[in-house]
């Protein structure tokens, strides 16, 4: 996992609430995660496109407000109250759920038929100055080339997954989506495995003080 420096401003949270069971890839994302977190606690945070809660329920013992949005009616994580589930698409609006003061999106965007739409849904959805951090699979030239090389495509498209990956990202292309919704200060950690060959890139954007 990649070493992330510690930054001023951010709060730490534990990083394993015995509560809370989590999968494998929240492991190496979530420490990124905290970090990009603003330091203000009791914060009204969405955690768009939520699976099974996992993430929602680390927000909301960290002193959260939290509002777990997803397609899925499945919830295996039990919460302390704090955590509101709604079932929705992000690719739906989400400002009458806000505004919010953060948007978490964990490894979410590659399944959507339209990105573009979603990232301006979570603009709208954000109070001015507001921080949306997100998640996707890496994919660069050395990691695409390894992929070639040892004719793993197959099985990085999930094809035969139900649900699986639509679309792949590299920060360019993410760079191009995020601007076009109104988001500036873009910064970029990777995570997972190593460099050239990351499993995803992580992404915090701000919405402008002066929208309105």
């Amino acid at each position: 996992m990649q070493d992330v420096n510690s930054n001023q401003g951010m709060f730490q949270l534990v990083d394993e609430p015995p509560s809370v069971s989590v999968p494998d890839h929240h492991r190496y994302i979530w420490p990124v995660v905290v970090k990009f977190l603003p330091q203000e606690k009791a914060q009204l945070i969405l955690d768009a496109g939520c699976g099974r809660g996992e993430l929602a329920c680390r927000l909301a013992e960290a002193g959260n407000r939290v509002v777990a949005v997803d397609l899925s009616k499945g919830r295996s994580v039990p919460t302390n109250g704090s955590v509101r589930y709604v079932i929705r698409s992000v690719e739906q609006p989400l400002t009458d759920l806000g505004p919010f003061d953060s948007i978490m999106s964990i490894e979410v965007i590659e399944h959507l038929y339209s990105p573009q739409k979603a990232l301006g849904n979570f603009y709208e959805a954000l109070k001015p100055g507001g921080t949306l951090i997100m998640t996707t699979n890496y994919h660069g030239y050395v990691k695409n080339l390894g992929l070639s090389m040892f004719n793993r495509w197959d099985r990085h498209f999930e094809a035969r997954v139900e649900g699986g990956q639509l679309k792949f990202f590299s920060r360019k292309t993410l760079n191009d989506l995020l601007r076009r919704a109104g988001f500036g200060q873009l910064e970029y950690r990777y995570v997972g495995r190593g460099p050239l060959i990351w499993n995803s890139i992580v992404v915090r954007a701000q919405k402008s003080v002066a929208s309105t």
